[in-house]
């Protein structure tokens, strides 16, 4: 056996983890001195029972596989050893069992054999066949993309190669056993071109291939793009349609040379699974047998109904296409029955042509006319179908509110699926009378045949969207309206209702633990009492089951599997977050993610479940339970009240939002878990305290290996997995189980704890990392990882049968915090009042002490489609002209000093102020509209700080050119040098673009070079921005398109300016990369705001490095919140460790309201620390369009839209970084005077 995933060389050393050494020793790594394990090195020549090791084959994510000797019975054989288990031990042990035991049950010639399964000194193989000078399936791939021509019927090979699979996989799920990880490199290719299916390891056994114990899936381990959509989803427990799936996905690759659903991550290749739908391998390649095209889409439908119900069905269509006889995959038209004759019966073909020519025409003829008369009909309620039931997964939370809408969409519905049109028996018959042999026939019996399929969506009585349930959609239209109606009354509108709750509000705001605060009545919950024992009080949650009862002689409530969650209020306030130990060792080598490093945090009061959510709860609110069946023992006789496992992050995100819940974030899990104790376990210091309050593996598996922190065998709980949620006795809060039975899921992401975080529920502001925080331990970890303060991490999509959930929610009413990561508003308004007529903008530049506004004059309502090379005259533009207002500090406000506007007599006013930069003394203003011209060459104007007055010091109008040149859009001075920006210029190309270089020469600035674009082509739009710092300089491109934007980077030396090199987006994108720039030292800034990887022009800002004269690419940036057409990275600033990126089209508040994103730069890493936002927005504010930054002081400025509520008034903001709450609500006018 040969696995291709990695290649080793001859002489390769492994690294195996035994059971002997000092886990302290020298060489130990961090995972040793975690696990407690060892060191073993795998080479050459190394004897492994009765197998001598001869070669490395290769490795893989369970084992390394060597060629090795069977010394007794002098044969090779491929030995697959175990080489990485996870710290508990036993899990990586069982999923290799797992292997050898699915692979050893199907005895077929297409996969590979099983000879030995054994472990001798902790080293555990699999001793299988060995397939000699045998490759993987994707090395075959690759050979006939390459060299076509060693294969003298690709396709015939292939389709004869892929029934031979699809035979060897059915005789495994004849045994009972899912291969789940059907891909190219599972499959291995003898010399004669047989297949032989190899690693089980992700397998699942079913019916008697389960035996006593049902398989563990350890959540998604496959291969994201070729897992199939119920995979990738999670959607209940998969069948054999999923390897049918995953099959296809393997021949669509072997026919197109194309992985269908390849992406940059693995969840962005899940999301392609589950939604996006490949082109049909024929439209990729014309020369592709139309029948292998059509069974390959049909092993790759979404739904499994619609895919080939067993392998052997697939193999059988293989069959019929090489026996040249009609496929089954689709219902065979009139002609397509005809071409598959006259291939079988060429001579009797050659006899009836006339014949058969003059019967296909009126056929075809016949066909068309029904055709034409029906389609219409068809896609237009198809159309609306689509459209009528979109809303419906948007119908959440439930809520009074909602029950209108509910209701008009159910009658919607209602009335669609009840027309003539849509029935099955009328689908069926357009479809039997369908030829799929022109495009518009294929593309109409796809679009009807996913139709039929919807219907059952909406249909089916157990999953569908009208009185079903299902992970996907939760509760039918019908319970939805059912179930707002019943709980609006038991919750909210009954008498006892209303008792409840006014006992419950009047004795949380006179409790000592709740400190005066204000609860109203939560929609869905009924008040419990307090509890006794902490003193916190207690509601059931309704959505999720009924009210338990109370059991006077115990205390406690009585927890069956009818019973709905019950949530604690938390008090909420500060508490130390992480801890930390001198004796526990392993915490100064954690990497930053999982550092405990103590630190204060603030939570405001919330709901948490006082119990880990049941099997029984989830299915109520899913329609299906994902948890493995318990093991034999105590407490299962009771599955419903042990906790649910094998959900995911993701399935969390849909489930918990539904019902008005969501994951508690990790600062409230570890203050609800802590309970105001200050020890590692809240139970005490000691470890031995813990006993009786958790179900750990420490004290209950015998797998477990133990070490100094727990002491196995002496103590047992009675559970080897799960135990029923109410089991052990509570924390101080009352919370059963938050430390051991199962890990518990988090909302943030695992990300390290000198991140900011959100006000109220002090969420951890987010990285983008691919892993979610769990916490509290479960049943077969160790005491350490019990600990409150312990972190972990698991990928969105995983699921494991260790991962459960305990649910939180915010408090409805006026306690409900909105706030966001560290926002800050802005400590001051600068404002300037305008012509309502014209649309104004505000420009910003800082140094120092001194503050500079650019209000340039647009005149509002100009179609943004019109023709930018108009004269101001013919857009019917007033002549007038902009200003700049100059503010310096003066007693904590900024004041405003001067306001300058261009000379009377000055040619160049219209657009005074679009750009402004300042250095010192010197002060630049870009004027790139000018009133009296046809075509507009613009201008700059430079001013001179004499004294306390600003003087003009030189006018630099812009040269004369056939078309506007937009000389003065970009700004940019440092010292003795000025860049002016000109994007429209056509010296070289139309719009290619310019930038104007100028130096201070004695009293004069004095032109010293043009540059232009190397490669210029038109449109490019050279000097769309402009930034300088010392001898440094940088100029954007940034063609409308966004394709071919760059950075050009220059350098002055010996007394000259010279080209270092141009920058293109990394990620191999214009989207508008280079439309805005800024420099100091050695950190260049470059804005994207076009950039979709994330979303449709989310945004993004790329930060680099200069080193060895060389500016590398450090960091891509991008807002923690983004959504599309943001446009973060429309403006970007950099002062010191911190960089400021302008997003102007920003919804929040307000549509278009804007906003501005500050980064700082942490152990190499610029995060994100706060959002910066303008008081009272208003829609089309257009905040962030212009940005600047200086030390502790941020400006932003703005681009209003015609829309825009204060048209009129041209505002810029000011924010003071050092104190994030605001110090003056009041606005500084262009008079310098206040105004509340």
């Amino acid at each position: 056996m040969r696995n291709q995933d990695s290649q080793l060389p001859e002489e390769a050393s492994e690294e195996l983890w035994g059971h002997d050494t000092d886990p302290d020793g020298p060489g130990s790594s961090f995972l040793d001195r975690y696990t407690g394990h060892s060191v073993i090195r795998l080479s050459a020549g190394m004897k492994v029972g009765n197998f001598k090791l001869i070669q490395a084959l290769g490795n893989g994510a369970a084992g390394f596989v060597w060629e090795a000797e069977n010394e007794t019975l002098q044969s090779r054989v491929a030995l697959k050893i175990l080489c990485r288990p996870s710290p508990l031990a036993y899990r990586g042990l069982k999923q290799f069992q797992l292997e050898a035991r699915a692979a050893s049950q199907t005895q077929h010639e297409g996969i590979v054999r099983i000879y030995e399964v054994g472990q001798i000194e902790g080293i555990y193989y699999i001793a299988q066949e060995l397939v000699n000078d045998g490759r993987t399936f994707d090395a075959v791939i690759k050979e006939a993309k390459n060299t076509p021509e060693k294969f003298n019927d690709y396709y015939r090979f292939v389709a004869e190669f892929f029934s031979r699979c699809a035979i060897a996989l059915g005789s495994s799920h004849d045994n009972g056993i899912i291969h789940r990880d059907v891909k190219p490199s599972n499959i291995l290719v003898t010399p004669n071109l047989k297949p032989k299916i190899a690693d089980f390891g992700l397998a699942l056994l079913t019916g008697s291939a389960a035996g006593t114990h049902a398989t563990q899936t350890m959540g998604f381990r496959g291969t994201a793009c070729y897992s199939s959509p119920e995979q990738a989803r999670g959607l209940g427990k998969v069948d054999c349609r999923a390897d049918i799936f995953s099959l296809g996905v393997t021949l669509y690759e072997a026919l197109t040379f194309i992985r269908p659903f390849e992406r940059k991550t693995r969840e962005e290749q899940l999301e392609a699974v589950r939604s996006y739908f490949p082109l049909e391998p024929k439209k990729i390649i014309p020369r592709i047998p139309w029948e292998l095209s059509v069974i390959c889409m049909k092993c790759m439908e979404k739904s499994p109904g619609r895919r080939y119900q067993s392998m052997e069905d697939l193999a059988n269509d293989l069959q019929r296409y090489l026996d040249q006889m009609p496929i089954k995959a689709k219902p065979p038209g009139r002609l397509y029955r005809a071409k598959k004759w006259t291939l079988r019966h060429p001579v009797l073909s050659t006899t009836f042509t006339a014949v058969a020519v003059v019967i296909v025409v009126l056929s075809y003829l016949s066909l068309e006319l029904f055709r034409w008369q029906s389609r219409a009909e068809v896609f237009s309620t198809l159309q609306k179908l689509e459209a009528a039931v979109q809303p419906i997964d948007e119908l959440w939370p439930l809520h009074p509110s909602l029950a209108d809408q509910c209701e008009d969409t159910l009658r919607t519905v209602e009335e669609l699926l009840s027309r003539k049109y849509i029935q099955r028996e009328y689908l069926q018959e357009i479809l039997s009378q369908m030829s799929p042999n022109t495009a518009l026939d294929r593309y109409l019996f796809d679009g009807i045949n996913s139709l039929a399929g919807t219907l059952d969506d909406y249909e089916n009585p157990k999953t569908g969207l009208l009185d079903g349930v299902s992970l996907e959609h939760g509760w039918g239209l019908r319970r939805r309206i059912d179930k707002i109606q019943r709980l609006n009354d038991q919750t909210l509108q009954s008498p006892e209702a209303s008792r409840r709750w006014r006992k419950a509000i009047q004795a949380i705001s006179e409790s000592s633990c709740y400190r005066g605060l204000k609860l109203e009545p939560q929609f869905g919950m009924l008040p419990l009492g307090e509890n006794s024992d902490s003193g916190l009080w207690e509601f059931v949650h309704l959505l999720t089951g009924n009210e338990p009862r109370w059991n006077p002689d115990t205390g406690q409530l009585e927890i069956d599997g009818d019973s709905g969650l019950v949530f604690v209020l938390m008090p909420g306030g500060d508490f130390e977050m992480g801890g930390q130990d001198a004796e526990l060792r392993r915490f100064d080598l954690q990497p930053d993610s999982l550092k405990e490093t103590p630190h204060f945090v603030h939570v405001s009061p919330f709901f948490l479940s006082k119990y880990e959510m049941t099997r029984a709860q989830w299915k109520r609110v899913t329609g299906e339970d994902p948890s493995p069946p318990p093991a034999e023992g105590k407490g299962t006789e009771s599955f419903a009240t042990l906790p649910v496992s094998q959900i995911s992050w993701k399935d969390c995100q849909q489930v918990l939002g539904r019902l008005d819940l969501s994951l508690p974030t990790e600062a409230q899990w570890e203050y609800a878990a802590k309970a105001s104790t200050p020890w590692l376990w809240w139970s005490g210091q000691e470890p031995s305290s813990l006993y009786g309050s958790a179900n750990l593996g420490s004290w209950s598996n015998p797998l477990w290996p133990g070490d100094e922190r727990g002491e196995p065998g002496e103590q047992n709980d009675g559970f080897d997995l799960a135990a029923p949620v109410h089991s052990f006795k509570p924390n101080p809060f009352g919370l059963f189980n938050v430390l051991g039975n199962v890990r518990e899921l988090c909302q943030d992401d695992l990300v390290p704890y000198y991140l900011p975080v959100k006000a109220g529920t002090a969420e951890r502001a987010p990285l983008g990392r691919i892993f979610r925080v769990v916490r509290g331990g479960g049943f077969a970890d160790s005491i350490y990882d019990a600990r409150s303060s312990s972190r972990d991490g698991i990928e969105p999509f995983q699921r494991n049968h260790w991962i459960g959930v305990r649910p939180a929610r915010i408090i409805q009413g006026e306690n409900k915090d909105q706030s966001g990561w560290n926002q800050i508003l802005n400590s001051q308004w600068i404002t300037a009042s305008v012509s309502d007529q014209y649309q104004p903008q505000t420009s910003v530049a800082m140094d120092e002490g001194t503050l500079i506004v650019g209000i340039p004059i647009r005149k509002t309502g100009i179609d943004t489609g019109s023709n930018h090379h108009e004269t101001a005259s013919e857009r019917g533009e007033q002549e007038s002209s902009g200003m700049v207002l100059i503010l310096e500090k003066v007693g904590g406000l900024w004041m405003e000093v001067a306001k300058i506007e261009p000379p009377e007599n000055a040619p160049y006013r219209l657009g005074f102020g679009a750009s402004v930069s300042i250095s010192g003394n010197t002060l630049i203003v870009g004027c790139h509209h000018e009133a009296h011209s046809e075509n507009p060459p613009g201008a700059a104007f430079i001013f001179e700080r004499e004294g306390g007055d600003w003087v003009l010091d030189e006018l630099i109008p812009g040269p004369e050119e056939e078309r506007p040149n937009y000389f003065g859009q970009a700004v940019r001075v440092s010292g003795d040098f000025a860049l002016v920006g000109a994007m429209g210029s056509s010296r070289i190309q139309q719009n290619g673009g310019a930038v104007f270089v100028y130096r201070r020469v004695k009293d004069r600035w004095e032109i010293m070079d043009v540059w232009a674009p190397k490669d210029s082509f038109p449109d490019q739009f050279f000097g769309k921005a402009v930034a300088i710092s010392g001898t440094f300089a940088a100029v954007g491109s940034s063609p409308p398109s966004g394709v071919r934007s760059s950075v050009h980077l220059y350098e002055f030396s010996s007394g000259r300016w010279s080209l270092m090199g141009i920058l293109n987006n990394p990620t191999g994108v214009g989207n508008r990369f280079g439309n805005s720039v800024d420099l100091e030292g050695n950190t260049l800034v470059v804005g994207s705001c076009l950039d979709s990887e994330a979303a449709l022009f989310s945004g993004a800002a790329f930060v680099y490095g200069r080193a060895n004269d060389q500016w590398i690419w450090k960091q891509k940036l991008t807002a923690s919140d983004q959504i599309g057409k943001d446009h973060f990275g429309q403006s970007v600033a950099i002062s010191g460790n911190q960089i400021l990126i302008g997003a102007h089209w920003k919804g929040a508040p307000k549509a278009k309201s804007g906003a501005a994103y500050l980064f700082q730069l942490r152990n190499g890493r610029w995060i994100e620390k706060s959002q910066l936002l303008a008081r009272n927005a208003n829609t089309g504010d257009g905040f962030g369009f212009f940005v600047d930054l200086n030390g502790a002081t941020a400006v932003v400025g703005q681009a209003q839209w015609p829309w825009n509520q204060n048209a009129g008034s041209a505002k810029a903001l000011v924010f003071d970084l050092e104190n994030n709450k605001p110090r003056s609500s009041g606005f500084v006018n262009a008079s310098g005077r206040k105004r509340e």
